[in-house]
């Protein structure tokens, strides 16, 4: 038994903006807990760097970047006695961009989890029919690289079973080639599903289509001009999305070889997600303070309030309802 690809994709989304709002690290590295247990117990595939090592290494150089760059605080550590790189070097500027790297890092594991857990076929299961052919594309972008880095591999291999030793860096112009004559294949073999499985002609509204763009064209131009009340631009944009949508979803019919099953453990998981969503968004709009940090002018450890904490370990629960 598995969660329902929508299951993933709300509870990302959830996490995701949780991440955005909070500045605190002890928050993000409960957050980050987090995703690495469900990436090791719910991943597909393991076809990406170490997410340890990737976060340390993203944390450590937005620290260093953040602690050379920066002048601001009044905690100093040390001066260097040389024009241009003299200094200040302070405290603050070492804990702000500690933060900002675990921001960063926390980012960037959830989007790795999401293309972990959810294909592009389950996202592309889940566009309008006027959207085809774009969803079709994307899909086929999305696996480039895991094409890529799968084929990377098989050669090295290769090269090492002939006894060729690895040289890093310098192996690329010979890998090369090799990987451009892959991909050509690759292209010819989806080229060739595509027209064996007939590709087909969009179809869609064009009653609706059309007033959905003016619109979206009315409200970025407002937000880009100026001339419109917030209310009225959101009403704009959200008036045509609606109508794309509904244009867009089209006559055409997409069949499912397998159906995707919706359990209780997917109800529960999505209303965590959006508890503890809904929960951060009311903390960002009337309370922010109790999700920053911000260590200027002088040094102050980040404070953790035990009840956001608590929300942010509810995110695990796909760890608790759905077992093996």
């Amino acid at each position: 038994m598995k969660f329902h690809p929508l299951t993933w994709m709300i509870w990302t989304l959830s996490a995701f903006l949780v991440g955005l709002l909070s500045r605190n690290p002890v928050y993000l590295i409960i957050l980050s807990g987090i995703i690495y247990s469900l990436s090791r117990r719910f991943a597909k595939s393991q076809q990406f760097p170490s997410p340890i090592r990737l976060y340390i290494v993203i944390t450590l150089v937005t620290t260093a970047m953040n602690f050379v760059f920066s002048r601001a605080g009044n905690t100093i550590l040390f001066q260097i006695p040389i024009r241009g790189i003299a200094g200040p070097y302070t405290l603050e500027a070492l804990a702000f961009g500690a933060a900002a790297g675990i921001q960063i890092a926390t980012m960037l594991l959830i989007m790795i989890f999401f293309s972990q857990v959810v294909t592009p076929q389950d996202i592309l299961r889940r566009t309008p029919s006027g959207f085809y052919a774009l969803g079709v594309t994307a899909s086929i972008g999305f696996s480039f690289a895991p094409r890529i880095n799968r084929a990377l591999s098989e050669l090295q291999e290769a090269y090492q079973i002939r006894g060729y030793s690895s040289r890093g860096w310098r192996d690329f112009p010979k890998l090369m080639t090799p990987l451009v004559i892959i991909s050509l294949e690759n292209s010819l073999s989806i080229a060739e599903g595509l027209v064996s499985r007939g590709w087909p002609r969009v179809e869609y509204s064009r009653r609706f289509v059309l007033p959905g763009w003016i619109a979206i064209a009315i409200g970025i131009g407002s937000v880009t001009i100026g001339g419109l009340r917030p209310f009225f631009v959101g009403m704009a944009l959200f008036f045509g999305c609606g109508a794309l949508w509904f244009g867009y979803r089209g006559k055409n019919k997409i069949s499912r070889y397998r159906p995707e099953v919706w359990s209780f453990p997917d109800c529960l998981v999505i209303g965590v997600a959006l508890g503890v969503l809904v929960v951060f968004l009311l903390l960002a709009g009337f309370a922010p303070a109790f999700l920053a940090f911000y260590p200027f002018p002088n040094f102050i450890w980040p404070t953790i309030a035990w009840p956001i904490a608590a929300a942010i370990g509810l995110l695990a629960t796909p760890l608790v309802v759905l077992r093996d």
